[in-house]
């Protein structure tokens, strides 16, 4: 089990500032062990690049892998309840057509909807 030990925390803070202070002046002092430490954070640098754009695919692929059982829940949970009723006869032919074109036009909309949720 760890515990919190506040003395051994700033002991081990002493040593790595004294450790970084060390490495500092070795590299402004010797141009051979600079290149190599700044090739190895280079690396390091690299690796953890390499690290955050895995992770980033994989979050986007969790993301849209629950939106699309969000989306595919909802869409078989809703439904939609049309009730046919009877067109009166004394009903002017102009005002039929004119409701054809508007279900005609709700039907496209639905499935342009439809095509970009499965998307």
């Amino acid at each position: 089990m760890n515990t919190f030990d506040l003395g051994k925390l700033l002991q081990r803070g002493y040593y790595v500032t004294l450790g970084l202070t060390s490495t500092l002046l070795e590299m402004a002092q010797d141009p051979t062990k600079r290149d190599d430490r700044l090739r190895d954070l280079d690396r390091f640098a690299d690796e953890l690049v390499a690290k955050g754009v895995s992770t980033e695919a994989e979050a986007r692929s969790y993301v849209d892998q629950v939106i699309a059982k969000g989306v595919s829940k909802d869409a078989a949970d809703t439904t939609v309840a049309a009730v046919a009723t009877p067109v009166p006869e004394d009903t002017p032919e102009q005002e039929l057509q004119e409701l054809t074109t508007q279900i005609a036009k709700l039907r496209a909309e639905l499935e342009e909807l439809r095509a970009a949720n499965k998307k």
